[in-house]
């Protein structure tokens, strides 16, 4: 067995994470209808603030991944730099996606609620590490 960093590990667990939002969440329609609009389109529509999920951990971690997505592609599409580099799971309702800049990093920190099935984005902060 070859041994791997913790970043391979975030990573895989990530692309795990991205292979079961397919059905973990209720709104896969939404997400497949978004992710086939035109990019006019895309920047102008409203960003999915909340979704129904199944009741285990990795089905709302699925959803809250999703809101952020949704988020960071309304926010940052377009502009240049090198993606998203990281998304991490600081508590269970907690994620911190780190987007790096030309002499910085943009941390952008989501809370979450969860209650009666559904997965709330309740508030996102704004960041910056310099080099």
């Amino acid at each position: 067995m070859i041994p791997q960093s913790s970043y391979a590990r975030s990573l895989g667990h990530l692309v795990f994470l991205a292979a079961l939002s397919g059905t973990a969440c209720s709104d896969t329609d939404a997400a497949q209808r978004r992710a086939s609009a035109p990019p006019s389109s895309t920047a102008k529509r409203n960003v999915m603030t909340e979704a129904k999920c199944a009741a285990d951990q990795v089905s709302r971690s699925v959803c809250m991944i999703r809101i952020i997505l949704d988020d960071v592609q309304r926010r940052n599409g377009g502009i240049d730099g090198g993606g998203i580099s990281e998304i991490k799971a600081t508590s269970s309702t907690t994620f911190v996606v780190s987007l790096p800049r030309e002499e910085r990093i943009e941390q952008l920190t989501y809370e979450f609620g969860y209650a009666a099935g559904m997965v709330t984005l309740k508030k996102r902060t704004e960041n910056a590490q310099g080099f």
